[in-house]
């Protein structure tokens, strides 16, 4: 018994392995991880210089984040996105894909030294405090130049 459960797993790696490897894979996890051109900075400043704040939160009383899922295509397209976690404003989510819908290209992420489609999610603010810890912690936008919140 012991051994069908051990090469079932070992079957299930390699499909895993072969679905991960195909040409239309998208990566979750990869070496070199897709970076917005300029990294984090010039995408916070892209962030702050595109975002409207919908009319229905000119007022202040909410909070958080909207965070967006999206392809970065081999060709850096950005593709796919939409709403991973809302706040609960439909407006808020609306600015929040229309913003990453309308980046410029990123430079494609990388794994076993070949350009590939990789899935990102990524927090998108509505006020400029929202995206102070990326100046506020350079070993973190070292670590991290790439994708990562």
């Amino acid at each position: 018994m012991l051994i069908f459960i051990l090469s079932s797993l070992c079957a299930k790696a390699e499909i895993f392995t072969l679905m991960q490897q195909s040409e239309d894979s998208v990566f979750v996890v990869v070496d070199k991880p897709p970076q917005f051109q300029g990294g984090l900075t010039a995408m916070r400043e892209y962030l702050l210089n595109t975002i409207r704040i919908p009319d229905d939160m000119q007022d202040g009383g909410w909070q958080g984040r909207v965070y967006v899922q999206f392809i970065v295509r081999k060709t850096g397209k950005i593709t796919d996105v939409e709403v991973f976690h809302s706040i609960n404003i439909p407006s808020a989510d609306k600015e929040a894909v229309r913003v990453v819908e309308n980046m410029p290209d990123w430079i494609a992420g990388e794994h076993n030294g070949e350009q590939v489609d990789v899935q990102i999610t990524i927090p998108v603010g509505f006020k400029e405090a929202d995206y102070d810890w990326i100046l506020d912690c350079p070993q973190i936008q070292q670590q991290f130049n790439g994708l990562t919140f």
